[in-house]
């Protein structure tokens, strides 16, 4: 997202008196400078994190915030793109073609003396974010097949999913001791997913496709590995209970027990028989 300027702007409320005014003049460069409502969405939504995190009065975050976000017609239009994007995907779900070669492939990504390869190879097994993996995860063990997960990103301050069980796609007794010695290895983007996606995002997007590609259907990105850690682990470990898919996948990718419906968004594969 090469059109922010959010340091900028921050720096311009802390010094000029008319903040109404700076705050209409950055909202109308940013619906200059993205052109679709999900691109608007995505850099309010950064802006108005960093505004939260920075140290103003109640009274100015507030104000600057009824101005940096969509209308709402804009909102509903959102709204309604959303909907038709993922009942498209649950009607044209891609196949996962190899299911033995995807596992094998992240697991041998943990041996590689690559950052980004790495990165990869753990989101794949465990279903986390890529920023989680680089920034913020914690992992101790649970059972041979789970984990316990500390360090989720996106929560929008709930402290519910503190840290949770999840299965992943290995041993972990081996995925521990690799997550060791990469959490001692790599600390430069520790608490730090900002810095993390800015300089990493590129290179991964990359390197995905390049491991990943050949064992699913489409093209691949590196969000869809949750998505398809989603659909490997359901199928593998929701067989003995009596949970629906849907609130399986929602327990084990942290979404909120009131909060059934942002998980459709991952029902985007199925294993091709």
């Amino acid at each position: 997202m090469g059109g922010l300027r959010i340091e900028n702007f921050l720096k311009n409320l802390e010094n000029e008196s008319d903040i109404q005014n700076i705050c209409i003049l950055e909202k109308e460069y940013i619906d200059k400078y993205y052109s679709t409502i999900g691109s608007r969405k995505k850099t309010y939504s950064l802006y108005r994190k960093a505004v939260n995190n920075v140290k103003f009065s109640m009274d100015f975050k507030k104000m600057v915030l009824d101005i940096l976000k969509l209308s709402n017609e804009e909102m509903l239009e959102y709204k309604k793109e959303y909907r038709e994007k993922v009942k498209f995907e649950h009607d044209n779900l891609r196949y996962i073609n190899d299911v033995q070669g995807y596992i094998e492939t992240a697991i041998s990504l943990l041996q590689s003396k690559n950052f980004i390869d790495k990165v990869l190879g753990f989101a794949a097994i465990t279903g986390r974010r890529v920023a989680e993996i680089g920034s913020t995860a914690e992992f101790e063990l649970h059972t041979p097949q789970h984990l316990i997960f500390k360090g989720q990103l996106k929560t929008k301050e709930s402290k519910y999913y503190d840290s949770y069980v999840i299965p992943i796609l290995m041993n972990t007794y081996d995925f521990i001791t690799h997550f060791r010695f990469f959490r001692e290895q790599y600390t430069k983007y520790l608490n730090n997913p900002d810095g993390f996606h800015n300089s990493c995002s590129k290179d991964l997007s990359f390197k995905v496709k390049v491991h990943f590609s050949k064992f699913v259907e489409g093209v691949i990105t590196p969000k869809n590995l949750r998505a398809i850690y989603a659909t490997l682990a359901s199928n593998e470990f929701n067989k003995n209970t009596r949970k629906t898919h849907q609130s399986y996948i929602a327990d084990i990718l942290g979404h909120s027990p009131d909060d059934l419906n942002t998980v459709n968004s991952y029902f985007v594969y199925k294993l091709k028989e």
